[in-house]
């Protein structure tokens, strides 16, 4: 299924990324930093990304933005910071505690609120879809369902296990998912209710059901009414050593205005699957599930013998921790036509990036872990690039999304 196969890709990463906090790369619980990372001057359809700052909570490769909410209709609206970028995930999602406005909650025929369980491997959010005005940027507010992430909203349901508790924990505010489809889950959630992914919760208890597109969780970039088929992720390259403080740009729309203009010669155009997969050759493997991911701080894939696990507690074995840097070369194929491109990348010491820069948590080039089945090219790729993630369905000068390109 689309939806919940999208859900788990990008939860593959944000499961592994939670293992991270875990291990001490927050800093230690280092002080926040004590300037705006999100201030300058910026286009309407531009926001500011910061990696390596993301509030004292934050963690290595974490890319993060901010954003407006306001109580539909009003002038009642507050900006919420240290929210996660995310091209793998589709969906505005915002702890509750950090929520201070009135929001519209979303109910089924019978006047029972809808809840989600957004399953992101092996952690969950899970809250009430509510109805909020949602400012990206200058762009005008598009009246949207979001999640409101709430482990204590209504009662859990049984299969929706280990759900994420605060903002603290996470690591973020909220996510903002601006991946490659339009709703988090589509046609498989409005036609039925076998998904355990939306939830029809009365006095009592929450029961799986299907929702009707219009009321599930969707990409805000969509509803957009000009800057609305897609956006570009662009951050600068840092050595191999890392860097402490990245800034780059999360510019909405591809061609829609003249700063997001795609140029066709020079760009690199991957389509993407109904699942929003694409394939990558590796080592003479063939991974058809493959995925572009901010949201993932890593580059996951299938282990190899050149690449021992990590092995020092409290860092997860799921790292890789070579002695020295190791060089490979992967192949990156669009899931149909002919496009191909060779990719070099880098893995280093897990353990030794993590605690290169004391208390500030960093921007890696080259964090690397394992995946079985799959693989994930995590903020790592993006650093150096100015990759274009094209949402289903929507006409762009490359052609309909949904696409990456770089």
């Amino acid at each position: 299924m689309k939806s919940l196969y999208s859900l788990f890709r990008a939860a593959l990463s944000m499961s592994i990324t939670s293992m991270i906090i875990g291990c001490g790369s927050k800093g230690g619980g280092g002080p926040a930093p004590t300037f705006n990372p999100y201030s300058g001057n910026f286009a309407a359809n531009v926001m500011p990304v910061v990696v390596g700052a993301c509030g004292p909570d934050g963690y290595a490769n974490e890319p993060c933005t901010t954003l407006k909410i306001c109580a539909v209709g009003t002038s009642d609206c507050q900006t919420v910071d240290n929210i996660l970028v995310d091209t793998g995930s589709y969906g505005l999602r915002i702890f509750s505690s950090q929520i201070k406005v009135g929001l519209k909650q979303v109910q089924d025929s019978r006047g029972n609120a809808i809840g989600e369980c957004a399953q992101f491997g092996t952690s969950n959010t899970w809250g009430p879809v509510q109805i909020a005005d949602v400012v990206l940027s200058g762009e005008p507010a598009v009246s949207i369902p979001i999640q409101v992430i709430d482990s204590t909203f209504k009662t859990l349901p049984a299969n929706c296990t280990s759900p994420d508790v605060s903002a603290q924990d996470a690591g973020y505010n909220g996510i903002l998912g601006v991946g490659l489809l339009t709703q988090d889950c589509g046609l498989d959630c409005a036609s039925n209710s076998l998904a355990d992914i939306y939830f029809s919760c009365d006095a009592n208890s929450c029961t799986s059901t299907k929702l009707a597109l219009d009321k599930q969780v969707v990409n805000p970039v969509s509803k957009l009414p000009v800057d609305n088929n897609g956006v570009i992720l662009e951050l600068p390259a840092v050595s191999d050593s890392g860097e402490t403080i990245v800034h780059g740009t999360l510019t909405l729309g591809i061609g829609t205005a003249a700063n997001n203009v795609a140029d066709e010669k020079s760009l690199k155009v991957f389509a993407a699957d109904s699942a929003g997969d694409f394939i990558t050759e590796f080592q003479n493997h063939i991974y058809q599930s493959s995925f572009i991911d901010s949201g993932s701080n890593g580059l996951f894939f299938p282990e190899t013998p050149d690449l021992p696990h990590c092995s020092s507690t409290p860092l997860p074995a799921d790292f890789y921790c070579p002695a020295n840097l190791l060089n490979f070369t992967a192949v990156q194929q669009g899931a149909t036509g002919t496009t191909r491109a060779q990719v070099n990348f880098g893995v280093a010491n897990a353990k030794f990036l993590l605690n290169s820069f004391g208390p500030v948590v960093g921007a890696f080039n080259n964090l690397g872990g394992t995946q079985t089945g799959a693989f994930d090219w995590g903020l790592p790729f993006f650093f150096g690039r100015k990759v274009y993630v094209a949402i289903e369905a929507k006409k762009t000068n490359l052609g309909p999304g949904p696409y990456w390109a770089w």
